[in-house]
């Protein structure tokens, strides 16, 4: 299976915080600290999740937390981990779980990336 995220470089798209800024209600907390709190709260266990369901071989236990996983992520503009996450949702539907550890692998390098990202974002 052929990786679809390889020619994505942005780790977060500028536009969808641009996007997510303008929601913001004068007054109120920083949406982008709201909305990323609540992604570094869930996101580890969705990974977490989705390392037990590789280990277990349970297809249908993959779908579900990458399927989860995918929407947080792209909901942050964190395009490529979302599409990462896409491809196990995927594999995890279809009940092929080869080559899943490895795609994992990347998918935790490029939530670290995520985070670090997110973070120069809070302070923006």
């Amino acid at each position: 299976m052929a990786d679809n995220f390889e020619g994505s470089t942005e780790v977060i798209d500028k536009e969808v915080i641009a996007s997510l800024r303008e929601l913001q209600d004068e007054g109120e907390p920083d949406i982008i600290i709201e909305l990323s709190d609540l992604f570094f709260e869930n996101a580890p266990g969705k990974i977490q999740a989705i390392r037990t369901a590789i280990e277990k071989g349970d297809a249908k236990g993959l779908h579900v937390a990458a399927h989860s996983l995918k929407s947080s992520s792209s909901y942050l503009g964190a395009t490529k981990l979302s599409a990462m996450a896409k491809e196990l949702e995927n594999m995890g539907r279809a009940g092929d779980l080869e080559g899943a550890k490895e795609k994992l692998e990347r998918l935790e390098s490029e939530y670290e990336k995520v985070r670090s990202a997110l973070e120069v974002e809070r302070k923006g």
